[in-house]
């Protein structure tokens, strides 16, 4: 039985532009501010009307569009979900709240674990094993994408690129740094798009204009939290997790691969996960169904994630390589090489204030074999 954490509502109302909640989400008992937590505002239908993160000091701010009744959900990695009771909020009011939350974590024991063998058409929010562990991934998904939509931290950056020489043979690296807000650094598209044409579209870049387009050529994309989670992907890929593995080790590994149905080019991978904590630690993905042109399993990207002092989970490496074909006249298309990028976080700031953040003392799985 789940106990229900405290909930204090300090200085009722006062006049704002709309309707506003200013929070702060603490560990009950200790009053310790608990970061990086998503929080939904849920209105009175149960859909949700908006989210955000919580600061390093635990505070968040929810915007509602219209006056009424809601409930604040909050979604903390390796944690149950939690809702506070409604909440009514009046036009134009602003309200602060203090909400004091119990850890009550997600238990996954090892016979569990074991168990698990083959889920095709899995969904998060189900009772299984497998499916718990998708849950904690698409929170830290959720979280990641929701810390680089608000662009409250500012990233330095160290990123590459290689491209083949005209003669085919690989070219050297060129090496950029830069420093500003962060974007998701796998090129994606609508998930209604991807399970129509899949995941390699001969037409111009999703959201390019043809008139901008320099390059033609096959358009590689790869999943983001809208892809991983979408309906349509969940039914037409399978999940496994390895289970043959030291079960000491700190990590446990979702396999996820494509319905021999698909025809389409469709993308096979992991999901990586701390074991004890269920941290999402990684993702990795290979394009499958690609033409015979194309080296075996050799196309695809790596994405390694990093939780910061302050609970914030950022994407901190990344890499992404996709076959470049030659076209000959009256031939199929041959190999020409590779288009290689990637990038890793060298320094992270809050953005308004320009403190840095510290990287956690987390290991990296960091192990890209692109």
């Amino acid at each position: 039985m789940l106990l229900a954490p405290a909930l204090m509502v300090v200085g009722l109302s006062r006049a704002a532009s709309a309707q506003q909640l200013d929070g702060r989400l603490e560990r009950i008992g200790t009053l310790e501010p608990l970061a990086g937590a998503l929080v939904l505002l849920i209105d009175s239908l149960g859909h949700e009307v908006t989210r955000t993160v919580s600061t390093g000091s635990g505070g968040f701010v929810l915007r509602a569009p219209a006056a009424g009744r809601f409930r604040l959900r909050v979604l903390r990695i390796g944690s149950t979900p939690w809702s506070t009771e409604p909440i009514t909020l009046s036009f134009n009011e602003r309200r602060e709240l203090r909400l004091a939350l119990e850890d009550n974590p997600v238990r996954l024991p090892d016979i569990e674990i074991r168990a698990a063998g083959n889920r095709c058409g899995i969904r998060p929010g189900d009772s299984d094993v497998m499916a718990r562990l998708l849950t904690e991934a698409e929170k830290a998904l959720a979280i990641a994408t929701e810390t680089i939509r608000e662009g409250q931290l500012r990233f330095r950056t160290e990123t590459w690129t290689n491209r083949p020489d005209p003669d085919g043979t690989p070219g050297e690296r060129e090496r950029h740094n830069a420093f500003g807000t962060a974007t998701w650094p796998v090129q994606s598209a609508p998930p209604e798009s991807l399970a129509v044409w899949g995941f390699v579209h001969d037409g111009p870049p999703y959201g390019v204009p043809e008139e901008l387009v320099t390059e033609r050529g096959p358009v590689f994309y790869g999943p983001d939290e809208r892809v991983l989670f979408a309906d349509w992907f969940l039914d037409a890929h399978c999940f496994t997790l390895e289970t043959d593995s030291d079960s000491t080790s700190p990590t446990l590994v979702m396999r996820f691969r494509p319905l021999r149905s698909r025809r389409s080019v469709d993308i096979s991978g992991t999901l990586k996960l701390d074991r004890e904590t269920l941290e999402l630690r990684g993702i990795t993905f290979r394009y499958t169904g690609l033409g015979a042109w194309v080296p075996r399993d050799s196309a695809g990207g790596e994405l390694s994630f990093r939780r910061l002092r302050s609970g914030t989970l950022i994407i901190d490496r990344w890499s992404l390589r996709a076959p470049i074909p030659l076209f000959r006249p009256g031939r199929e298309p041959g190999f020409f090489g590779f288009a290689e990028s990637g990038g890793r976080v060298i320094e992270v700031q809050r953005g308004r204030t320009g403190e840095p953040e510290r990287l956690s003392l987390t290991p990296s799985l960091w192990r890209s074999d692109l």
